[in-house]
């Protein structure tokens, strides 16, 4: 089809009448357009995505997103998994049951960090609050000291991250830029690689580590460099028999640090620490010292507490004692803070028979305040969310009855 220019009728003021008339069809024009604009709140803005994962790129936001509006409060709580405490004392939580990340409220309520409660994948580079996610009951949490909240979007074969601006951003994984979830062992790390698009399966536990590297679990463990690179440090896939592949024994779902700089790591069924020189201790499993290998927190004095739920007790580490042949002594070198009968009140249990406390997450607050919390089970029928201080007193943050 050809399209033939429209021309103006001969003659001066003909020719001026169309001059005014175009010019009067511009300004309705841009009206209705202005009009739709403030109805519909489009935006569309330019985004740099800094700090980890973002690699100092500048990327053209096209989305149209609706005008921000705070995060949402008063949120209800289903199923609390993973926990951290903020320097500032502020506890997030891991909800995998809203597919949510939680802070708590000076007044005692919830507000929502990331996450539209929505099961899926989502969001990089907008809103957190708009992402989905896929979470599980091991997806950990870690917090930086400039406020980015990171944690493991297991069911995306993803670490995220929500920058102190709001967004959300993939900092690490999925190899097939999908968000899809994939299944199977990744294949370790040589040397080091660009973090974005990397092969994670089914990360879990996070920590930050010496050099202010952050530590994921996903079958082996692997650490984040502050340039963006990922690079393997431990775990079975490794090539050969090492220390390093000793120090994960099964699947790990918990690391953490102590003031030594020495890393404790959770890998069912055993407990196992790797010094900051590099030799690794065995510190026990479900069958030498009565309980599996737990949960694992630091305090902001950097000393590491443990979990465990089917003792329903929380122990501090202390410094183990090796005994000739290399490992450590069951149970030396801990010290349990919270006996399970602790939470005899609040649980409605005896607290005479184990598997009561059953533990899903756990953080440590200023001066050793334990944050903690349990899921229902065959002994009780209560889901709770609690703080025990050093002294023992035992305060309800929030219970499923």
């Amino acid at each position: 089809m050809t399209l033939v220019q429209q021309q103006p009728p001969a003659g001066p003021d003909a020719e001026a009448l169309f001059r005014e008339a175009r010019r009067r069809e511009r300004r309705r024009r841009a009206a209705i357009v202005a009009l739709g604009l403030a109805t519909a709140g489009l935006i569309v803005a330019t985004v740099t995505l800094t700090g980890r994962g973002g690699g100092g790129r500048t990327a053209q936001a096209t989305s149209h997103l609706s005008p921000p509006a705070a995060p949402g409060v008063a949120v209800t709580l289903k199923q609390p998994a993973s926990l951290a405490v903020s320097a500032t004392g502020v506890l997030y939580v891991v909800d995998p049951a809203r597919d949510q990340i939680l802070r708590r409220l000076r007044d005692g309520r919830f507000a929502v960090v990331a996450g539209s409660g929505r099961h899926g994948f989502s969001g990089d580079g907008g809103r957190a609050t708009r992402a989905a996610l896929r979470l599980s009951a091991y997806s950990g949490i870690a917090l930086a000291a400039d406020g980015t909240v990171y944690f493991a979007d297991s069911g995306n074969n993803r670490v995220r991250a929500v920058l102190p601006d709001g967004r959300i951003v993939t900092v690490a994984g999925d190899a097939r830029r999908t968000g899809i979830p994939r299944h199977g062992n990744g294949p370790y790390l040589t040397g080091s690689r660009p973090a974005l698009g990397a092969d994670l399966v089914d990360p879990t536990g996070l920590a930050f580590g010496p050099a202010g590297k952050l530590y994921i679990a996903a079958q082996d463990i692997v650490a984040l460099s502050r340039a963006d690179r990922l690079s393997y440090f431990a775990g079975p896939t490794g090539p050969g028999y090492t220390p390093e592949s000793r120090l994960v024994d099964g699947y790990p779902t918990g690391i953490t640090f102590d003031r030594a700089g020495d890393m404790f790591v959770s890998s069912f069924p055993s407990l196992l620490e790797r010094t900051a020189s590099g030799r690794v201790l065995f510190l026990g499993d479900g069958f030498r010292s009565g309980g599996g290998p737990g949960l694992l927190a630091s305090s902001p004095d950097g000393t590491a507490y443990q979990a465990l739920g089917d003792l329903g007790v929380v122990r501090r580490m202390l410094r183990p004692q090796p005994v000739p042949n290399g490992e450590v002594m069951s149970g030396a070198g801990l010290q349990t803070v919270v006996p399970p009968r602790s939470l005899d009140r609040l649980l409605g249990t005896r607290g005479s028979i184990p598997n009561v406390f059953s533990p899903a997450g756990l953080a440590i607050g200023a001066g050793g305040t334990v944050y903690t919390d349990t899921d229902s089970g065959y002994f009780s029928n209560v889901s709770a969310l609690v703080e025990i201080t050093p002294g023992g007193h035992v305060r309800r943050l929030w219970t499923s009855r």
